[in-house]
């Protein structure tokens, strides 16, 4: 039987874990009832609240790989990743419309430098 165990994560668990980002589809898609039925600029949604709320870290290496994470599910079907990226940053500043610069400095942060400013 299993040990159970409480509190953090063991050391060597933590490589087999997805970082938050690449996570965010995934649960999505549970939320949803399939990958399929997650548009991309729901994506980007979801990260600026993870951003805003509980501090993720993202900037552009981490939005290409969750383009590519999209990418490769979808592989057979010839998906166009400058589409989804660009869905998934018109989601990011939909969600982050009503947020001011001012005091929000780390949400427009990660839009500037995904949107190469």
């Amino acid at each position: 039987m299993a040990e159970r165990m409480e509190g953090n994560v063991p050391p060597q668990e933590h490589e087999k874990q997805p970082e938050r980002h690449e996570k965010v589809w995934g649960d999505l898609a549970v939320a949803f009832g399939g990958y399929s039925q997650v548009p991309d600029y729901v994506v980007g949604m979801a990260i600026m609240g993870q951003v805003n709320n509980n501090g993720l870290e993202f900037g552009p290496k981490q939005l290409d790989e969750v383009v590519d994470q999209i990418c490769e599910r979808w592989g057979d079907q010839d998906p166009k990743a400058d589409e989804i990226r660009a869905e998934i940053v018109r989601g990011m500043k939909e969600q982050a419309k009503e947020w001011r610069r001012e005091g929000n400095e780390h949400v427009w942060k990660v839009i500037d430098s995904v949107e190469g400013k």
